[in-house]
């Protein structure tokens, strides 16, 4: 039997979202990560960063959150059809400082992210 479905996060469920701004701390915090495997040695790149070391972790965190925004259809006619009968979460291989915001924007049961 079934219990629950894991979503991809960024694809599926949550777009660019089409208000977004471009952000120079956003687009370089999202390259700086692609260049590190775990969250500590992404951390310390962005302290190190002339763009990005004026800001917190917790800025830096809903920045990136609010570049993307749920898709409509998916989250207001299939996932509470699917929340009725299973527990959903998703699997993301972002950095975990951006767990908190997304968990308070989207209601999701559990958030497996991909941690090395």
């Amino acid at each position: 039997m079934i219990k629950g479905i894991i979503f991809d996060m960024v694809g599926p469920l949550l777009q660019k979202n089409p208000e977004y701004v471009l952000d120079e701390v956003v687009e370089t915090a999202e390259k700086i990560k692609n260049h590190f495997l775990n969250d500590k040695e992404f951390i310390q790149a962005l302290g190190e960063n002339e763009i990005t070391k004026e800001y917190s972790l917790e800025e830096i965190a809903q920045k990136i959150v609010s570049k993307y925004c749920k898709i409509p259809e998916i989250w207001n006619i299939l996932l509470p059809k699917l929340k009725e009968n299973y527990k959903l979460g998703i699997i993301n291989n972002g950095t975990a400082i951006t767990i908190t915001y997304f968990k308070k924007e989207n209601n999701f049961d559990e958030f497996f992210f991909n941690f090395y």
